[in-house]
């Protein structure tokens, strides 16, 4: 009677990351094999083999953390972790999803009031949630009631301020509500 003695001879094992809104910093986690390799790398690439960066092997460990690029989008994305051996070779790579998720805005600013017949300068700013301006400029369209537009403004460093068209509403109370696409292409919809 023998035994049977299976082994986990992955080079690349347990893998977490730490991502989760758009905006914020990635940070992996990995278990790497033992092995007698003088300077092994990891490589980091995300989606389409967009390089992220490398990382050294310590002890069976590796971590990296880094800013994503731009181009990451809210919603899921690949994550692919390679070994590359002492010569510079890839020898094995393993792929895992996470999920981002948009970065929830808010927005600070005054009711406006205006009088009848004139239109309107107004002045907000858009917030995350670590009370931060949102990620990079952009463009918005200002609506009221969630209808008519009344106006495109520039957004710099989260603040908008411009003169939108109001001088043909009724006397009344109207909601404003804003529509923000950042350099990421990520929707936004504030409402004021």
């Amino acid at each position: 009677t023998g035994n049977l003695t299976v082994i986990d001879d992955r080079l690349i094992r347990d893998i977490s990351i730490n991502a989760s809104t758009f905006g914020d910093n990635i940070t992996i986690c990995a278990e790497i094999k033992k092995m007698n390799v003088s300077h092994p790398l990891i490589r980091y690439t995300l989606d389409n083999g967009e390089f992220l960066g490398l990382s050294s092997v310590d002890d069976g460990w590796t971590n990296f953390t880094c800013e994503l690029p731009v181009s990451c989008k809210s919603g899921e994305h690949n994550l692919t972790i390679e070994y590359i051996d002492e010569y510079g070779y890839p020898s094995e790579s393993k792929t895992v999803s996470f999920n981002l998720m948009k970065r929830p805005i808010s927005e600070k600013c005054k009711n406006f009031t205006t009088k009848a017949g004139i239109n309107t300068t107004i002045n907000i700013q858009l917030l995350d949630n670590r009370n931060m301006p949102v990620l990079g400029n952009g463009s918005c369209e200002i609506f009221i009631n969630n209808k008519t537009s009344v106006g495109v403004a520039i957004i710099e460093d989260g603040r908008i301020n411009t003169t939108i068209k109001t001088d043909t509403l009724d006397v009344g109370i109207y909601n404003l509500t804003i529509r923000y696409t950042d350099i990421s292409g990520n929707y936004y919809n504030a409402n004021i």
